[in-house]
């Protein structure tokens, strides 16, 4: 059973690299180049409509109330149900699995696998919710940056965090 657990860990940690990646985020050059292009020839165009550029300050006044706006008019929304489904599943697991890895040790019949872990319930409810909150954060600035992997930190903690709460029901 251990062997099974340490390879499903090493598999979700494995998985969180491989998405989590910064190398891998593609940039749409050519597309961010026809839109230059096309923001120039419309700046060109309204100048031109303004009259010449450098014939003083109500020139320039103008030609700045004209341009076009750059943003976008559809806000993108970061924190959605599904933002919190994934992000409250990995709080439930994580929490599930301190509540039945206290158990399991307060019976003998198991130990905690990681050594960094504090021995005190309040102390593994701490460095749990740390940990979450940490993935949360993650999660929240990787769907604010619209990436679609922002799931995949959630997911692996919710994978292992399972894994500790299944030895703990094996054991208990």
């Amino acid at each position: 059973m251990k062997r099974v657990q340490g390879i499903a860990f090493a598999l979700s940690i494995t998985a969180g690299g491989w998405a989590c990646s910064a190398q891998s985020l593609s940039v749409p050059f050519r597309q961010i180049e026809r839109d230059a292009q096309s923001q120039t020839q419309k700046i060109v165009a309204l100048n031109d409509d303004a009259g010449n550029f450098s014939s003083g300050a109500a020139s320039e006044s103008s030609f700045v109330s004209r341009a076009p706006s750059l943003r976008s008019t559809v806000p993108f929304q970061t924190s959605n149900a599904r933002y919190f489904f994934v992000n409250g599943l990995h709080l439930g697991t994580a929490m599930l699995d301190v509540a039945l890895t206290g158990h399991c040790i307060a019976n003998h019949s198991c130990g905690e696998a990681n050594p960094l872990m504090p021995s005190s319930a309040g102390g593994q409810v701490g460095v749990n919710c740390a940990l979450v909150g940490y993935v949360a954060w993650v999660s929240y600035r990787m769907m604010k940056h619209q990436s679609r992997v922002w799931w995949i930190a959630p997911i692996i903690g919710t994978t292992a965090h399972a894994v500790g709460a299944g030895t703990g029901i094996a054991h208990f």
